[in-house]
């Protein structure tokens, strides 16, 4: 019986092991590499979609900007507090996809008694567009400003000015 035992255990580190328990702590090594390698490969997998794909597959832009309609009665294309906004002008506005084509409809917007409006749309993928803020010309005002603002930038700080004066009769 004694032959017996000694041929069922090894000696590892300066103490006896039987080769069961050994093939048992290989077995839990396999495994527990095995399960480091999947959860590092999840963690991996799950980096490139949230920092990559889905970037580019679901991401969504919304431009908008701030427009002022102003009387500007020294005409030199600047709002001054002495100005007065104006209320009901009508702004269109057109998106153009790089590489030709408008986005379907325009977009009307019509400012408030504040002479102010906030203009805007989604545009699902961020594509590479032209935005284009095209105002209407009140009857009896002439622009002091360009009537047309057109810009590519998604994020624009200050307001769209478009200034009217009066248009000067002629003698």
């Amino acid at each position: 019986m004694h032959t017996e035992s000694s041929s069922n255990q090894e000696q590892v580190g300066g103490k006896k092991t039987s080769r069961g328990r050994k093939i048992l702590l290989w077995v839990g090594g396999i495994f527990l590499a095995s399960v480091i390698v999947v959860i590092g490969c999840l963690m991996i997998l799950g980096y490139l979609y949230f920092s990559v794909l889905s970037r580019s597959l679901s991401r969504d832009c919304f431009w908008q900007a701030d427009a002022l309609a102003f009387e500007d009665l020294n005409a030199d294309g600047i709002y001054q507090e002495e100005e007065h906004p104006m209320e009901g002008v009508q702004l269109s506005l057109f998106v153009y996809y790089k590489g030709g084509g408008q986005k379907g409809s325009e977009s009307a917007f019509v400012t408030g008694k504040d002479g102010k409006v906030n203009v805007g749309t989604g545009l699902p993928g961020c594509p590479e567009v032209t935005f284009k803020l095209i105002s209407e010309l009140p009857d009896g005002y002439e622009f002091t400003t360009p009537g047309v603002f057109e810009t590519e930038n998604y994020v624009l700080e200050d307001p769209i000015p478009f200034g009217f004066a009066p248009k000067k009769l002629s003698p």
